[in-house]
């Protein structure tokens, strides 16, 4: 008998809630597997230069990061307690030449 014929008899006599529960766990561990083969084909090294001719990234690296981490100072000195409602805006100069409905299927395609 194949395990794949020894889950089915097993999960054949629960009942019917801890199938469902079977049936999630196996979907789970469908994702892992697809997002694992997926990532693991990729170096950190595979990134490099990708964002070179990003016009958000274009320039002198030490004034990009100044530029971002001013983007927080405001916030960061404030006495109140952080309320992120102020960061409205925050960062939109990296984020505007992006289309978003684009990105967005771009990155569920490939969690694919």
């Amino acid at each position: 008998m194949s395990s794949a014929e020894k889950i089915y008899e097993l999960v054949k006599a629960m009942p019917e809630k801890e199938q469902i529960t079977v049936l999630h766990f196996v979907e789970f561990l469908q994702q892992k597997s697809k997002a694992q083969s997926t990532q693991s084909g990729k170096l950190l090294s595979d990134y490099a230069g990708i964002l070179k001719d990003s016009p958000t990234f274009a320039g002198d690296p030490v004034e990009i990061q100044r530029k971002l981490r001013d983007e927080w100072e405001p916030l960061k000195n404030s006495s109140k307690t952080l309320d992120f409602r102020q960061a409205a805006g925050l960062g939109q100069q990296m984020w505007s030449p992006v289309e978003v409905e684009e990105y967005i299927q771009q990155e569920r395609a490939a969690e694919d």
